[in-house]
């Protein structure tokens, strides 16, 4: 009974090690306005920008402030 919980432990494992890729795909306005749900028109009145490290290095974290 103790090597079948220990198997079912390490298959158990084994599958929530099953690496998962995210999907990043480029658009254009045109393609993004196809799909988006709601949408909003205003104007950017400021930007701030930081360059972070974790959770991956060199990515940027843009706000924006819109009118």
């Amino acid at each position: 009974m103790r090597v079948l919980k220990c198997a079912l432990a390490v298959s158990a494992a084994a599958l929530l090690a099953i690496p998962v890729t995210a999907a990043i795909k480029a658009m254009t306005l045109q393609e993004l306005m196809e799909i988006t749900q709601d949408a909003v028109r205003g104007k950017i009145v400021a930007r701030d920008t930081v360059r972070l490290d974790h959770p991956w290095e060199g990515a940027l974290y843009t706000r924006l402030t819109v009118e």
